[in-house]
């Protein structure tokens, strides 16, 4: 039900387990908190999802490996409040502790995609790639088609942050094939997201919007709010360069909206900044001055000061 994004369902079958708390030894009971972390830290109640980690890793009777996967997904949760530092350090902890759960099923090559993916959006680009072509290796050795899947789309994000389109289309396809491959059309659509970012790099708008529309359409089924939001707001750049801006305010407005809804506050953020610059391209500049002012105030309440000073600049630039 959670990879499929089926929150209700999720809090559902919690709750149903919480009924026989009465009975439940201390090992479930810790397992238990361990899955109302994770589908805390889905619904971005990030605070009460820290809660729970933090009480789990701390926990004396908590096994290595619930300890281990704990400390994984605080990583998660640090590293989308962009608190990359935070996020290294307990990746590396995770990591330290993988060293003794060999035949458990806690992998470190798990461990290494989510410790490069902080390192490449901190951006130490060289050490990023170094652990994620660990990580893939490690995953191709058995053959772990879910774990590929992962470090090949971790990699070709990294390759097109580089703007090297071709490496990154590569990798993404690859993610592509383990994942029909598993028959796991809901993941997939991240995918197709990111060959879409690389088609937009290329000027392939056609494709690029092709492959945004397939992206859309799966996370439209599985309820995914952020994902949709994400790419609409990719969208938002095939459709100026193709100079339909009335279009792309649409969509930019409707990704605004949607990060809102799950109080997405950065990206919230930087869908208004991408609204001032499509107004400003307009030459509305009095929309685009609005929607910058917007962006800095939202930028301001997630702590990124410099973000909000650095919008406040471009608001002033248009005059």
């Amino acid at each position: 039900a959670r990879r499929e994004s089926r929150w209700s369902a999720c809090a559902n079958l919690i709750s149903l387990v919480h009924e026989y708390d009465p009975i439940l030894g201390p090992e479930i009971a810790a397992w238990l908190s361990y899955h109302e972390g994770k589908l805390a830290s889905d619904l971005r109640d990030f605070e009460r999802a820290e809660h729970l980690f933090e009480a789990l890793i701390a926990a004396p009777t908590a096994s290595d490996e619930l300890r281990a996967k704990a400390l994984l997904r605080q990583g998660f949760i640090f590293g989308a409040r962009r608190e990359f530092d935070r996020a290294i350090e307990s990746y590396q902890a995770a990591l330290r502790l993988s060293e003794s759960l060999v035949g458990t099923s806690f992998k470190e090559y798990d461990v290494l995609t989510s410790l490069g993916e902080a390192f490449r959006d901190s951006g130490e680009l060289q050490r990023a790639e170094q652990l994620l072509q660990q990580s893939l290796a490690g995953a191709e050795a058995v053959e772990d088609l879910s774990a590929m899947a992962n470090a090949d789309n971790a990699l070709g994000a990294l390759y097109l942050r580089r703007r090297e389109g071709t490496s990154a289309a590569t990798y993404f396809q690859n993610s592509l094939a383990c994942l029909e491959r598993l028959g796991d059309r809901f993941r997939s659509a991240q995918v197709y997201n990111n060959l879409g970012m690389v088609n937009s790099e290329l000027g392939e708008w056609d494709k690029a919007e092709n492959y945004f529309q397939q992206s859309l359409e799966i996370k439209r089924q599985a309820g995914d709010t952020r994902g949709q939001a994400m790419t609409l707001l990719n969208q938002v750049h095939v459709f100026r360069r193709r100079n339909d801006f009335v279009q792309a305010v649409g969509l930019n407005r409707q990704a605004a909206t949607l990060f809102g809804e799950i109080r997405d506050t950065y990206c919230q953020a930087e869908a208004q900044r991408t609204l001032g610059r499509t107004y400003a391209a307009m030459n509305d500049l009095e929309k685009a001055r609005e929607a910058l002012r917007n962006a800095a105030a939202l930028f301001e309440r997630c702590s990124s000061g410099e973000k909000a000073a650095e919008v406040r600049e471009e608001a002033e630039k248009l005059g």
